[in-house]
């Protein structure tokens, strides 16, 4: 079989798995706290014969997984009192329903029906790791030092952590801790009435796609040449 068949099919696949990332950044451009995912590429060390001579060291490309770009989003003004946007690198702390920990950029503050302060579905936790609970019936604000107040009321602190090591992403906007990476609480400081959104860039995503799509397009028809190749040789053989 030619080398050039795996080169195709290593190049496919690689642009496939950046398409899936591209599209799934673009559907997610207006999520709050989504951080974009960016393919990561390796390259393999391969050696080819070519039944003379010794063995030659070929080098290809091919798509080894994607990261999580961890920038700042753009943020947008809401006058929400319970939107915040968390100062420098922090993240929220979620409880997940399997009792886990997350953590998210999303400042999208709401007293669900249990009576807790949470994000979507998931309860935040405050400097201590507890849920929040929130008296019923009464309205609730966020303070630039994290403090969450019910009128004259200090009910608890919103906890603040920054992320090192591999993290994976559990869904749009939230993170959760990958095999050796740490949390550490920092200084809590957000800026309430604001919203960080994604920091996926819509025109060079779109660039991106339209790039991807071509390379893919490229690598498909050289494996289909390739191929060709293959089977006209095959064919010269046997007529010898």
């Amino acid at each position: 079989m030619s080398d050039g068949l795996y080169v195709g099919m290593n190049g496919a696949a690689a642009r496939l798995l950046e398409l899936d990332a591209i599209a799934d950044n673009l559907a997610n451009i207006n999520t709050p706290g989504h951080k974009a995912q960016r393919p990561v590429f390796a390259s393999m060390l391969a050696q080819e014969r070519d039944g003379v001579g010794p063995a030659i060291d070929q080098v290809h490309v091919i798509a080894s997984g994607s990261a999580l770009d961890l920038s700042p989003g753009r943020t947008s003004r809401t006058e929400n009192p319970m939107d915040v946007v968390p100062e420098g690198k922090g993240f929220l702390a979620v409880q997940r329903e399997d009792g886990s920990t997350a953590y998210t950029r999303n400042g999208q503050l709401r007293v669900a029906p249990s009576g807790l302060l949470a994000i979507g579905d998931h309860p935040v936790l405050d400097v201590q790791g507890r849920p929040l609970s929130v008296p019923p019936g009464r309205s609730v604000e966020v303070l630039a030092d994290g403090q969450i107040k019910a009128g004259e009321s200090v009910l608890g602190q919103l906890g603040l952590f920054e992320l090192s090591g591999p993290l994976d992403r559990l869904g749009a906007g939230l993170i959760s801790l990958g095999t050796g990476s740490t949390a550490t609480r920092t200084a809590s400081a957000f800026r309430p009435g604001e919203l960080e959104l994604s920091n996926v860039n819509p025109l060079e995503a779109t660039v991106a796609l339209v790039t991807s799509q071509r390379s893919y397009d490229n690598a498909m028809t050289a494996l289909t040449t390739y191929r060709r190749m293959d089977d006209k040789l095959a064919e010269i053989g046997r007529s010898r």
